[in-house]
């Protein structure tokens, strides 16, 4: 920065994956001092870090960890772009050979959920406040409206997961991990049937001029996904159907959790 280099190209190099993984293993090493205090990992972008977790998982260490579609599908030539600052968010985009390397630990298993850190800055908030500076810059993409069919699309239509770990990556292993398991993340009678119908025959071009976040772009412009949302159902009612909301506000209650209880039972052998 003293340089003068705060172009957004810098933003990567000033983040780079090294100190992410170090901060990984940093903390997997508090949380054993805690006495195996359970631990979530957000936001992984790289190989590196991931090994950490698979050394902690070896020693049977409560250890989760979760990526987002933009560390699977983008990378660092992002920030070659002109409009590179709509691509701004930490960690940053990485090189291709990591997006493969997360992919792999999609499909080994060895990454817990798919979600989004969704942040709905607009692109002309991020060139006001910015000024071009991305140390100025607010990080973070939009995204949480594309998730589902991203990963369906890129994951199993190609082939790299089975529906089954996509509906785990999605569904049941967030319910596990967030204390909502079974009410939510199961078909099952007694469950809540939230679910959603995609259409593997049809195929989605994303626009923004289609989603409804404060956005005012999309990072996934123009990706053509294989796969289409037909409809969704919150406890076994439509409120969406094939493109259009038909849910009623105030239908939501509160549910209380218990944090990782059932994913720590499944750690520690104890699950029934």
């Amino acid at each position: 920065i003293n340089a003068g280099k705060t172009a957004p190209r810098y933003h990567a190099l000033s983040r780079p994956l090294e100190c992410e993984a170090e901060a990984i293993a940093r903390t997997i090493n508090l949380a054993q001092l805690a006495g195996n205090a359970p631990l979530y990992i957000v936001h992984l972008s790289n190989a590196l870090g991931l090994e950490y977790l698979r050394l902690a998982r070896r020693r049977h260490q409560p250890v989760w960890v979760e990526t987002c579609p933009q560390y699977l599908l983008l990378d660092e030539r992002c920030y070659e772009r002109e409009d590179a600052l709509n691509y701004l968010l930490s960690p940053p985009l990485r090189n291709a050979s990591n997006n493969d390397a997360l992919w792999r630990g999609i499909h080994d298993g060895d990454i817990d959920t798919v979600a989004t850190d969704h942040c709905a800055f607009s692109a002309q908030q991020r060139r006001q406040i910015s000024g071009g500076d991305f140390s100025r810059c607010p990080n973070g993409l939009p995204g949480v409206e594309n998730r589902l069919l991203l990963l369906f699309s890129h994951g199993v239509m190609t082939g790299r997961i089975t529906p089954e770990r996509f509906v785990a990556l999605t569904s049941a292993n967030p319910a596990k991990l967030f204390g909502l398991w079974p009410q939510k993340g199961l078909l099952a009678p007694g469950a809540d049937a939230d679910v959603v119908i995609i259409d593997p025959q049809r195929t989605t071009t994303i626009r923004h001029a289609m989603l409804h976040d404060n956005a005012d772009y999309s990072p996934y412009e123009g990706f053509i996904c294989q796969g289409a949302i037909r409809q969704t159902l919150s406890h076994g009612r439509v409120i969406f159907d094939n493109g259009t909301f038909t849910g009623i506000a105030g239908q939501g209650r509160f549910l209380r959790r218990q944090p990782f209880s059932t994913a720590h039972q499944a750690v520690s052998g104890t699950e029934t």
